[in-house]
């Protein structure tokens, strides 16, 4: 026997979070596995992608394995409300309110072009368009969601049984619509923009650490949690566009010496491994003269790689402001993935 309730509904839910969908079909415990797989998976997906020791590549294929799962959940979900094994798009589906949201939910501005309402579905469509392609990620996080969620009410007033009002559920969905897209939006821009964003390694500055062709990931954190020997992305505070990557050997007030070869800080050796080699080249064309101390809110940086590094030897310490975060993990290639040390 069929179920009462409405499988496009069903379907929206499971579009939510996978699990979702069979729960409210009434299969609580096979929907309850699948959600806790789905949230498994992308936890373990997003540690593994992200941590400086997790292999990227193992990560990818956890969230690749979450996708998989989202996209036969929604299928499993209309099978187990409808008992059958095809899914088929016909008039009646077309009369389902619901139905029509699943589409906005995938390309907004479908669901009206297929009940033939040219003059809402092709501008909201282009709209779409415009947002995810030509938008900036910011107005993305907030739009796209909006643009969905309005959408969607749409479409419920348009079909007679939500023209007079939405009912409490209805209001509770459209929340959770909006809330599901504004979290997926918000939370891939943070991961790519704010917690970390990938860099490609133009140069040879930084061998051995980093190679040319290498590709980064760069965490954010602020300046008040860098610390000697880290190795950080930063702008060229003249040409914003020109981005370079150093390791700090002085912090504000320490005072930096290369005396035959050595790094001296604060007429230290440092801890660190690499800043311990006797590598740094001190030749007469440095504009720096030492000891020098670093001003306040800068930094002292120099490449791996003395002989081809152009760092704070040629152009003196860097402005805090400068920084763009912390490079602490190697994503590609395969042979290379590892923290950056």
């Amino acid at each position: 026997m069929k179920s009462i309730k409405n499988p496009w509904l069903a379907v929206n839910l499971s579009m939510f979070f996978p699990g979702v969908g069979q729960i409210y079909a009434g299969e609580r415990t096979r929907g309850w596995i699948i959600f806790c797989a789905q949230l498994a998976l992308l936890t373990f997906g997003f540690w593994v992608l992200f941590s400086p020791y997790g292999h990227t590549l193992l990560g990818a294929g956890f969230l690749f394995a979450a996708l998989i799962i989202h996209v036969m959940g929604i299928i499993d979900t209309y099978e187990r409300m409808t008992l059958s094994r095809d899914i088929q798009i016909n008039d009646e589906a077309k009369r389902n309110p619901w139905f029509i949201v699943f589409l906005t939910q995938c390309i907004p501005g479908l669901g009206h072009l297929l009940i033939r309402k040219w003059i809402w579905g092709i501008p909201i469509l282009l709209l779409w368009i415009f947002l995810t392609r030509f938008a900036p990620g910011y107005l993305q996080v907030n739009l796209v969601p909006l643009l969905i969620t309005l959408t969607s009410m749409h479409i419920l007033y348009m079909f007679g049984n939500f023209k007079k009002r939405f009912s409490n559920t209805t209001w509770i969905i459209i929340a959770f619509l909006f809330l599901s897209w504004f979290i997926r939006f918000s939370g891939a821009y943070a991961l790519f923009n704010q917690f970390s964003r990938p860099f490609h390694i133009p140069s040879a500055s930084m061998e051995p650490t980093l190679r040319r062709g290498d590709r980064i990931i760069v965490y954010d954190n602020g300046t008040n949690y860098l610390r000697q020997g880290d190795v950080i992305v930063f702008a060229d505070p003249g040409t914003p566009d020109d981005i370079f990557i150093k390791r700090i050997a002085g912090m504000a007030g320490d005072t930096i010496q290369i005396l035959q070869g050595h790094v001296l800080i604060n007429n230290k050796f440092s801890n660190n491994k690499t800043l311990m080699r006797k590598e740094y080249t001190t030749e007469g064309r440095f504009a720096i003269k030492y000891p020098f101390v670093v001003p306040d809110s800068m930094l002292f940086v120099l490449g791996d790689y003395s002989d081809v590094s152009v760092d704070s030897r040629f152009f003196g310490p860097i402005p805090e402001t400068a920084v763009i975060g912390r490079a602490y993990k190697i994503i590609w290639p395969p042979d290379r993935i590892g923290p950056i040390k």
